[in-house]
């Protein structure tokens, strides 16, 4: 009888847990606002809803990225490479961008220093204003990209498909795409097998605002997967506001509270507002922040690398309100099984220009190789286990 109760748990789990991943009429599994064919990117807008085609007969090789998750997701298909400028590299926390003499800063739009780049695309975070279409006629195609306003984690992640398609590496991005939406049912399935539920305190005031995400919200929605539920949550998508004292009362029951602002320990934690040193959840729960991967100038892996890595950010979660379900030293949901042969497609090899970028790709600076292997080898041995999170102490 156990058996079969667990077997059957398991089926219910499974099915409440993943979504179909069958391609939906767009090509896509989960994400609203893209859509692929066998030639093209379609870019839809969530504003309107028109859609702009962007055909890919040759692939793209020059990046400007105005979002630091656009190279992101360049950098999980190993074509980081064709970045050739972003908005800031202060803000950007990937090593290879961040030291290369080879990517230039662009700011807000600087669009004699896009045209000196010789770039061929400039993605752009949201909508475009008029005047970025200028470029239009210098060979430099603008394509919106609205991965932020994806409401599931690995909605926001199959935007690696996306950037696929526009280099020609689609086998490949399909490839870490599927690794990677694996990795994250697994570990939904194991958050679900918890009988445990933690009520999670999330953020703290800015501007005397605290701001509670929507239950259909993308955090709402790793919480949620992570096994527990965000404290104060109302329904629907967008945020809504409460009081300091409205969370006071909260964290009475609170098992957790993390994304505190930018405190990195208890006491300045405490020193922000006269009512923290009182909240329940400091004495008997824990306090963790998303701030264990952030640069000098404040960029943050968590917004970049983590928005394409749902999988790692839901692990921390699991490790975090779940201690002990993942065992210590279980590395599957942290290095997805990607078959690399498919890293060049034969759109990117056609051409002589073509099989010079691929080799210009695998022949790195060698310093720079060096030091993001070192930054993801430390996550990994990490006697935490967490990747993005660290717990305030």
């Amino acid at each position: 009888m156990k058996r079969f109760l667990l077997s059957f748990l398991s089926i219910v789990l499974v099915l409440s847990c993943r979504p179909s991943v069958t391609l939906g009429d767009n090509g896509t599994a989960y994400a609203e606002w893209f859509a692929l064919t066998d030639d093209a990117v379609i870019i839809i807008s969530p504003n309107d809803g028109s859609r702009d085609t962007v055909t890919v007969t040759e692939a793209f090789s020059r990046f400007v990225c105005m979002s630091s998750t656009h190279v992101a997701a360049l950098d999980q298909i190993d074509a980081d490479s064709c970045v050739c400028g972003v908005s800031g590299l202060r803000y950007i926390s990937n090593p290879r961008i961040r030291q290369s003499s080879m990517v230039a800063e662009v700011g807000d739009l600087d669009y004699e220093r896009v045209i000196s780049l010789s770039a061929d695309i400039l993605c752009v975070s949201g909508s475009a204003r008029e005047d970025y279409h200028r470029l239009d006629d210098f060979g430099v195609k603008v394509v919106e990209i609205y991965d932020y306003m994806e409401k599931h984690p690995l909605a926001r992640a199959e935007y690696i498909r996306l950037f696929g398609a526009l280099t020609g590496r689609r086998a490949y991005a399909d490839s870490v795409f599927n690794a990677i939406r694996e990795n994250y049912e697994s570990l939904c399935i194991r958050a679900l097998m918890s009988s445990n539920r933690p009520s999670v305190l999330v953020n703290a005031p800015y501007r005397d605002a605290w701001y509670v995400p929507g239950e259909d919200s993308y955090f709402s929605h790793l919480i949620r997967d992570a096994g527990a539920f965000v404290a104060g949550s109302r329904p629907g998508v967008n945020s809504s506001v409460m009081t300091v004292e409205k969370a006071f009362t909260l964290s009475e029951s609170a098992d957790f509270w993390i994304h505190p602002g930018w405190a990195s320990s208890l006491d300045e934690l405490r020193s922000e507002n006269p009512l923290f040193p009182s909240f329940a959840v400091l004495t008997r729960g824990k306090v963790f922040n998303n701030t264990k991967v952030v640069n000098n100038s404040g960029g943050n892996d968590y917004y970049e690398s983590g928005a394409m890595r749902p999988d790692l950010v839901l692990h921390d979660l699991v490790t975090i309100f779940h201690p002990g379900l993942i065992p210590n030293g279980d590395d599957s949901e942290r290095n997805p099984d990607i078959d690399s042969t498919l890293s060049v497609s034969a759109l990117e090899t056609s051409s002589p220009e073509g099989a010079a970028r691929e080799h210009q790709s695998l022949a790195r600076d060698e310093n720079a190789s060096r030091q993001i292997s070192a930054c993801k080898d430390e996550k990994n041995v990490d006697r935490s286990g967490l990747h993005y999170y660290i717990e305030l102490q």
